[in-house]
């Protein structure tokens, strides 16, 4: 294409000019098909990896909660054993009345928040996949209070939060996330507890 280019222009004259016009604006466009291509070519070999990246299996991280128990118990082995608390039935009664007025109640927040704790998919598990089944667990009221309880031996134990534990942790802990004992976000969440007649160290 150069080289053509290169014959019509020394003709001088003796060339159409608006053949040596249309001869250049062939040229830039070829050029631009060219670049063009090569930018959807890795255009497309992103698109590709991104894809493999996705089809990948996602590692699965399962909670110890049966060393935990062991720890708690003071069955664990060593100078490592935890001294954990558990939630109490009369803290988990109040926070059972706060989330759905301890019904069955239909599943919240565009369906994340399901059953009479109104437990999401992340804080099930994290408290260990009980039952096997998210809804199938959290819909009822015995695996949703097993999730709740291996939730807080995992996240409200006296060596994270530097004390003993609460009904009034656990409450905002439920409420707010594993860092919810300290966000003031969770205050009037305690508050609606106390309403229900439980006390900080209920």
């Amino acid at each position: 294409m150069v080289f053509i280019l290169g014959i019509y222009e020394n003709q001088g004259s003796s060339l159409n000019w608006q053949k040596t016009k249309l001869l250049k604006l062939l040229w830039k466009r070829w050029r631009f098909l060219g670049q063009r291509k090569s930018s959807l070519n890795l255009e497309d070999e992103s698109s590709n990896k991104l894809a493999a990246l996705h089809e990948q299996p996602v590692k699965k991280t399962s909670v110890k909660i049966k060393e935990l128990d062991e720890h708690a118990s003071g069955s664990g082995s060593g100078s490592n054993a935890l001294s954990l608390e558990g939630i109490s039935s009369k803290c988990l009664s109040c926070i059972c009345h706060v989330e759905s007025g301890c019904a069955h109640v239909p599943c919240s927040d565009g369906g994340a928040s399901c059953g009479p704790y109104q437990i999401r998919f992340a804080y099930w598990i994290d408290g260990g996949c009980q039952g096997g089944k998210w809804r199938g667990c959290v819909e009822t009221f015995g695996c949703a209070e097993n999730t709740i309880k291996a939730y807080m031996r995992r996240h409200a134990r006296r060596e994270i939060l530097g004390y003993k534990p609460t009904c009034k942790d656990y409450a905002r802990i439920h409420n707010g996330g594993p860092s919810g004992y300290m966000s003031d976000s969770t205050l009037s969440y305690w508050r609606k507890i106390q309403d229900q007649g439980c006390n900080e160290y209920d």
